[in-house]
């Protein structure tokens, strides 16, 4: 069951602690105010803490930390972990492209050739 927190009340809160919105998604403030969204959850026998990003103005909206809740949870039945799906690492790695040697050397080449003017 979600939707016990509406997007007024994530805007006016400001206590520190952590506010359920129910499906293990949660809004966490910090001590010094900072507001994000976590998704709790248990794979493997441990528990996992997974950050959805801020709630902050400009940041993560309630609608769509719901969404992302949703995926990880459809992750989850699948029986994969959704931070080696979703995660900051996973999307790292995906931006990251890993040339072979033969295209480094090209480039390196092309860097470093001479400049001829015609």
């Amino acid at each position: 069951m979600t939707g016990k927190l509406n997007a007024r009340k994530v805007e006016t809160l400001t206590k520190p602690g952590r506010y359920a919105d129910g499906g293990n998604l949660y809004l966490r403030i910090s001590l010094n105010g900072g507001k994000r969204w976590m998704f709790f959850y248990r794979f493997g026998g441990k528990r996992r803490d997974m950050g959805l990003g801020s709630a902050a103005k400009g940041g993560v909206s309630l609608a769509e930390a719901r969404q992302k809740a949703d995926a990880a949870r459809a992750i989850l039945r699948s029986g994969t972990d959704p931070i080696t799906v979703m995660g900051k690492d996973a999307r790292e790695k995906a931006d990251r492209t890993i040339p072979t040697f033969g295209q480094f050397a090209g480039e390196y080449i092309e860097a470093h050739r001479p400049k001829f003017r015609n």
